[in-house]
């Protein structure tokens, strides 16, 4: 059991930090998804200034003038839409990290599943959680980071630049998802076994901040 125990101490140093990577990559994606909702703005309004205003002198002198700028406006939205897989890939190797981690613990488990007696799994310390607690939050934070993955992807997959609300529609999506998965992160209300450990959790991350 007390094998268990400090591998579950070591996997929880190392899950604190693939979070850290999580948060790093959703807010350097910001900036890619608002530059993506104006230049998609941006082509939507060429295409409506094409169709409404043929009459204008500009249009008739230089027909091809929108068309050039739409293809620009394109290859602008494909480079950004790069830059967000790439973002999508970081995400993937983070999520794969911990579920690697939970994985590593549960078969660590069930191989000592014979020796391990059930009274000392549920068993906290004033200064530790339960090895039981700590098998929980680990499962519950896999499967957020899956389910966030998921869903992120297909919208990003799924993005048609020629439909300017799902564009608006997705980014405020992406923003809403951010701010969630921060806060059941943070949230006690399914870790309140293991306040004593979350609360280590936030220490070390006000320390990184500030430091």
């Amino acid at each position: 059991m007390e094998s268990l125990r400090q591998h579950l101490k070591k996997v929880f140093t190392s899950v604190h930090q693939e979070l850290k990577i999580w948060k790093e990559c959703l807010d350097s994606s910001q900036p890619l998804w608002e530059s993506l909702v104006n230049t998609t703005e941006q082509y939507h309004c060429c295409q409506r200034a094409e169709k409404d205003h043929s009459d204008v002198i500009i249009f008739k002198e230089f027909p091809d003038a929108t068309e050039r700028l739409q293809v620009k406006l394109i290859s602008s939205l494909n480079i950004v839409t790069g830059k967000l897989q790439k973002k999508m890939m970081q995400l993937d190797k983070v999520s794969k990290a911990v579920h690697n981690e939970w994985q590593s613990s549960w078969q660590l488990l069930s191989q000592q599943s014979r020796h391990v007696n059930v009274e000392e799994t549920v068993r906290a310390s004033a200064t530790e959680p339960s090895v039981s607690d700590m098998l929980m939050w680990l499962r519950r934070i896999n499967l957020l980071l899956q389910q966030d993955y998921a869903e992120r992807n297909w919208m990003l997959e799924s993005a048609n630049f020629e439909k300017e609300d799902l564009i608006n529609h997705y980014h405020s999506a992406w923003i809403s998802k951010q701010k969630n998965i921060q806060l059941e992160i943070d949230s006690k209300s399914w870790f309140e076994a293991c306040k004593q450990c979350l609360h280590t959790f936030n220490s070390l991350w006000t320390r990184d901040d500030e430091e």
